[in-house]
């Protein structure tokens, strides 16, 4: 049976700061009413595929670009 793993988390949007976070650096954010949501899931193939809603944004085989 193939394991599957559902993750989720709260939004925020960054009025002033965006990428001064992880710098520790002032950041001006704020919670939005949407959340991210993720399924991992085992292949057979060893692809990783990367999909938002029916979108498909990459396949690879192991790190590599398909």
């Amino acid at each position: 049976m193939k394991r599957k793993v559902y993750v989720s988390t709260p939004s925020r949007i960054c009025l002033f700061g965006e990428h001064q976070d992880y710098l520790g650096l002032e950041v001006i954010a704020s919670a939005i009413d949407l959340r991210f949501s993720a399924v991992i899931s085992e292949r057979t193939d060893q692809l990783i595929r990367i999909k938002i809603r029916e979108i498909l944004l990459g396949c690879y085989q192991g790190l590599k670009p398909l």
